[in-house]
């Protein structure tokens, strides 16, 4: 049973929040200036994490008592409210949500109670996060930094060559990838899509470069774009997931969604934004977002009614040109394929269970990012008996190709992730883990995570049958370049032989004729006969027949050149 989002119960901060968020900006900070790239487990990775929480964030609540963070109107237009976290709490087989809005929902969010023993509680926050927001949620549940660092990695401006990490080192967060597909209205010529692909990586990155100047959070961040297609693109999102368990025996799922604010708003980081003179009115009119299908569990009737979504909220979705993803909503509809026997079970579930829709909605949107790239590529391989399209269709199986193998390392992370989460015993607080293994012989998960783990299998063979089918396909169309090229070969050979034959003949006459000429007896204007150059035009005639077709000659050439023996 899940509650609409309610206000936060009007609690005090229990006692083991006396102390303050900065404490953990400052223990950071003090292990960054004191660690040295000598040390066996160095923490100078840490430092632009660091300089990040100090920076000044444009959505700064007011607090009570001294604290670096700017202050705000206290009202809000209607507009400007943007639910920001969203905290489940899941006991005796109901979960109650409780909503926190991104500007005046930080000091209500700190004083919120934790999790009591044997408890859940999942906290979903949209968008991108500001210094404030960090800090208080690595101070309120004692984050471990190097789940912000990965999941801020596009911050970064240092590479350490660590990422993607070891699966013994991610054992309690994840990283998933939401592809999320658009259609334009109009197509793009080929010229425009070779140029459309190399300003790709240029708008993901003024999409961060501005997340990251402006220090605010909410913003929807845009991790790569891929134009796939004169028509179709697509752009990639995280789901970034931490997971800790309490010595109190409660348990807590951090979930950060990338998506949060409408993509297309006006006054957001950049989007769609192209320096293309060829391209005008790059806006809504010409991009739309396609729907991501999440098939619906047998635990869920067709006219279920989903939980209410903020009005605000709603607001921001249904816009005109709104860009709002699915998965930006998640947090509101969270729990409804949950049923009461799976939230009441003893001993309880392993808390991935919990997160059951997040890997769905996840495979989901792999699932028709496959499917669409497979209409693609196959597309591409009818072109290739057409000479003006074999080129664009190479050029556009070589990017699906790279693409492929730049999801497949992520699909096989998540695998290996579920099987390392794998739960048995019957202490539902002293648990026993399956050892994780890697490589190929993974332990797979029993139980309620096996059936979003056989997804994953499936989408990771099929990414690698797409690969092939795109290898194959490159190989058809190179295959029929080179027999196109052996038969215009063929042909010119042809035209030359043929040129050839009628050189061997009027070569001999010209040469005949520039001798001779008209200078004939019988023409009044020589002295020699007429008979004379066809006496000898016929000779080297012969000559030049025998050369242009020596075959014909063979068995006379033999004869000639055969040395002569006297019989005995």
């Amino acid at each position: 049973m899940t509650n609409a989002g309610q206000p936060p119960p009007a609690a005090e901060p229990p006692a083991a929040q006396s102390r303050t968020s900065e404490q953990y900006t400052k223990s950071l900070h003090q292990a960054c200036t004191e660690s040295l790239q000598t040390d066996l487990f160095s923490r100078i990775h840490y430092q632009f994490l660091s300089h990040y929480l100090k920076s000044t964030s444009r959505y700064g609540p007011p607090t009570h008592g001294p604290d670096r963070r700017a202050s705000v109107p206290a009202s809000q237009t209607h507009v400007d409210r943007f639910t920001y976290v969203v905290v489940h709490t899941i006991s005796n087989g109901t979960i109650k949500r409780h909503d926190f809005d991104h500007k005046l929902g930080l000091d209500e969010f700190w004083a919120f109670p934790e999790a009591e023993p044997n408890t859940d509680q999942v906290i979903f926050v949209r968008g991108s996060l500001s210094p404030a927001w960090l800090e208080l949620l690595g101070a309120k549940y004692k984050v471990d930094p190097e789940f912000f660092r990965r999941h801020l990695q596009y911050l970064s401006q240092s590479d350490y060559s660590d990422l993607p990490p070891l699966p013994s080192a991610s054992t309690n967060s994840i990283f998933l990838p939401v592809t999320s597909l658009y259609t334009r209205s109009l197509a793009l010529s080929e010229d425009q899509v070779r140029r459309q692909r190399n300003e790709d990586n240029d708008i993901a990155r003024n999409n961060q470069q501005a997340i990251r100047q402006k220090a605010t959070c909410g913003e929807s961040v845009i991790r790569n774009v891929s134009t796939l297609s004169d028509r179709l693109l697509s752009i990639e999102h995280d789901i970034s997931i931490y997971i800790r368990e309490r010595k109190n025996g409660s348990r807590l799922a951090i979930v950060f969604l990338d998506n949060g604010l409408n993509l297309n708003r006006s006054d957001g980081p950049p989007c769609f934004s192209r320096h293309n003179s060829q391209i005008k009115n790059h806006t809504v009119h010409e991009i739309s977002l396609n729907p991501i299908l999440i098939p619906r569990p047998n635990t869920v009737h067709i006219s279920v009614e989903h939980p209410k979504v903020p009005e605000h909220d709603r607001g921001h979705a249904n816009h005109v040109g709104s860009f709002c993803n699915v998965m930006s909503l998640l947090p509101f509809h969270f729990g409804m394929s949950l049923n009461q026997k799976t939230l009441s079970h003893t001993p309880r579930p392993e808390i991935t269970v919990l997160l059951m829709e997040v890997f769905q909605l996840v495979a989901s949107s792999e699932c028709q990012f496959l499917n669409r790239v497979y209409g693609v590529a196959k597309e591409q391989r009818g072109h290739s008996g057409d000479e003006r399209r074999m080129e664009p269709a190479l050029n556009t199986l070589v990017y699906i190709k790279t693409l492929l193998d730049e999801h497949r390392p992520r699909l096989q992370q998540t695998m290996t992730f579920l099987s390392c989460r794998e739960i048995s015993g019957s202490d539902p607080v002293s648990s026993t883990r399956v050892p994780c293994t890697t490589g190929t012989s993974q332990c797979v998960p029993q139980g309620e995570l096996s059936s979003i783990y056989a997804d994953f299998e499936d989408l990771l063979s099929r990414n690698k049958s797409l690969g092939d089918f795109c290898v194959e396909s490159m190989d058809l169309i190179m295959n029929t370049a080179l027999l196109k090229e052996s038969r215009k070969a063929f042909e010119n050979a042809d035209d030359q032989k043929r040129l050839m034959i009628l050189a061997y003949f009027f070569l001999p006459l010209s040469l005949v004729s520039s001798i001779f000429g008209m200078n004939v007896k019988e023409f009044g204007t020589g002295s020699q006969h007429i008979w004379l150059p066809v006496v000898v035009l016929v000779p080297i005639i012969l000559f030049a027949l025998t050369l242009s077709h020596p075959h014909y000659f063979k068995p006379l050439t033999l004869m000639l050149t055969k040395p002569w023996r006297p019989k005995t």
